[in-house]
């Protein structure tokens, strides 16, 4: 069984950054099995019916961007910035 350091890691960045502000925490993690991440930024700037933007939306993203990446993959670590 592996531990959690054989996780794969997905960081998440906030609404308004995007996903190279990883890119110095991704140089820390180069003995990791695998770094997802997952860049949402254009959907960020847009709008939903309502005029609003929903957390869903992006979470969907997440999601969509793991599955791309890892699509047998279960458990992984989530880290997220705002």
């Amino acid at each position: 069984m592996s531990g959690e350091k054989d996780l794969p890691i997905v960081l998440v960045h906030g609404t308004m950054g995007k996903s190279e502000d990883w890119s110095r925490v991704v140089e820390e993690l180069s003995n990791s099995p695998s770094v997802i991440r997952p860049d949402y930024i254009e959907r960020a700037t847009g709008t939903n019916s309502t005029n609003e933007l929903a957390i869903k939306d992006l979470a969907d993203e997440v999601v969509a961007a793991v599955r791309t990446s890892k699509p047998d993959q279960q458990p992984l670590s989530c880290v997220r910035s705002s």
